[in-house]
């Protein structure tokens, strides 16, 4: 698993709902229910769509299906760790 990986999933599942929260709870300041929806929802894993673009425009494919599978298991930490957060 190399670098590009590892800062994919990292940007997805931890920099991604970050900006998210920041913007829902601060910057736009919105409900707490409809922030904490955007920041969850934020923190879900890349979606397997990004793996049919990459195959169809022949692109990085097997780097993203790693990050996709990467990104999927590592969302159990981070997805769980977030709903408990917000209970």
């Amino acid at each position: 698993m190399g670098a590009i990986v590892i800062g994919l999933v990292a940007a997805k599942l931890l920099l991604h709902p970050a900006l998210v929260a920041l913007c829902a709870f601060v910057l736009i300041p919105l409900a707490a229910a409809e922030a904490q929806a955007a920041t969850v929802m934020a923190s879900l894993p890349t979606a397997a769509t990004v793996f049919v673009l990459a195959q169809r425009y022949r692109t990085e494919a097997e780097t993203v299906a790693t990050a996709i599978l990467v990104g999927h298991l590592a969302s159990v930490v981070t997805v769980s760790g977030l709903l408990v957060a917000f209970l």
